[in-house]
């Protein structure tokens, strides 16, 4: 389980006065942790469609999201298209270290696919409609499958340390205090008002997971789980944990419910 915010700051700037340096670290934590809020609109997403549409000859049909420590998967597509975040419009900026921060457009065994390597977390004081903006981008790319990888902490006593989960339901805890990814006015062009999630991990999908795990025989480290989402960035307390798998839960951690 990988939770935690790193921020860098270098400055050149030298300060001659003492009395100088508390506002100085009262302005650099204000640096870090205010961003410019964007709504996670129509208008917004097709900006920065639009943009990747014009910086890129993809046309993807399969999304991608690295979770902590994955980045790596961006090795395996070929004819890589590197993006940085910060040079499309609207989107948000990644402050975790470990998230580098660029949508990587290519192929992968004769496949579009577009890739998030870095994401977003509601600890560094996004919104999650904020966070959901990337994933209505990669709609309007034309994307119809999404692949989500993530670290989790593992509540049934079952899990090693290494063990791959495949999301079979959720627990969405800040969901179910009106944070939700879908609060405030409805975008018709992503989806209904009041969406049916009693197919939101698809199970075609898990069962060629499985598949692919038992041709390659590590289906021993592959189990199905239920997923509880926290908004972190802290670790569950013993008591929560006990709670949590009181509740059925296998796994939890602060990432994948804001994405699905």
């Amino acid at each position: 389980m990988c939770h935690g915010i790193s921020c860098e700051i270098k400055y050149k700037q030298e300060f001659s006065n003492s009395f100088e340096i508390p506002l100085l670290v009262k302005l650099l934590r204000f640096s870090c942790v205010m961003t410019t809020p964007v709504v996670a609109n129509y208008e917004n997403a097709s900006m920065a469609a639009d943009y990747i549409k014009r910086v890129s000859n993809v046309l993807p049909d399969i999304g991608i999201i690295c979770g902590s420590g994955l980045g790596k998967l961006i090795e395996d597509i070929e004819e890589r298209k590197v993006i940085p975040y910060i040079n499309i419009p609207n989107f948000p900026k990644t402050t975790v270290a470990g998230h580098v921060g660029n949508l990587v457009l290519g192929s992968v065994g004769g496949r579009k696919v577009v890739a998030m390597q870095g994401r977003l977390h509601m600890y560094e004081g996004y919104s999650n409609q904020e966070i959901a903006l990337p994933i209505r981008v990669m709609k309007l790319l034309g994307v119809r499958v999404l692949l989500i990888t993530n670290l989790a902490g593992g509540i049934n006593r079952k899990l090693k340390s290494g063990d791959f989960v495949l999301i079979k339901g959720h627990i969405n805890f800040p969901g179910l205090g009106l944070n939700n990814v879908l609060v405030g006015p409805n975008q018709d062009e992503f989806g209904p008002r009041f969406p049916d999630l009693s197919n939101a991990y698809d199970r075609l999908l898990q069962q060629l997971a499985l598949k692919i795990a038992q041709e390659n025989d590590f289906q021993d480290l592959v189990h199905e789980g239920v997923y509880a989402f926290n908004g972190g960035p802290t670790y569950e307390s013993p008591d929560e944990s006990n709670m949590l798998l009181k509740l059925g839960c296998d796994v939890v951690g602060n990432f994948t419910k804001s994405y699905s």
